[in-house]
């Protein structure tokens, strides 16, 4: 370990990591055909339900364009995309995907909404 950075493991970059290379890997997996962009993982959460999540917007953009990505899928939690995005204050990526004509009101598995409209209707934030 270096003395100037003591909580660093060995072997782990020195940099922060650029999101323009998180998307260039993004990109480079769509362009496969052996990858499914809309499979669910142990969550039963797609891409289209991280990205939104964590407000990458490009990635939301090339997932939308896509035809075998379902934008309304719901996780185990029974949140829908948008609602991860409103839940996070994700404005861009909510207006995103209400472009897409995605179902604004999103409940959980047990019937609870999990938003409240931000500006508009059908516009959500959390409310936390």
């Amino acid at each position: 370990m270096s003395p100037a950075r003591p909580n660093q493991e060995p072997g782990l970059a020195q940099r922060s990591p650029d999101p323009l290379e998180g998307l260039a890997v993004v990109k480079l997996l769509l362009g496969r055909n052996d990858v499914n962009p809309d499979r669910q993982d142990y969550n039963e959460r797609a891409p289209i339900s991280w990205a939104p999540e964590n407000g990458h917007q490009e990635v939301v953009e090339l997932l939308l364009g896509r035809k075998d990505v379902n934008p309304d899928r719901r996780g185990n939690d029974g949140l829908t995309p948008i609602s991860w995005a409103a839940r996070n204050g994700h404005e861009a990526v909510v207006e995103l995907l209400r472009g897409r004509e995605c179902n604004p009101s999103s409940l959980d598995v047990w019937g609870t909404q999990r938003s409240r409209p931000l500006h508009g209707e059908g516009t959500m934030v959390s409310q936390s």
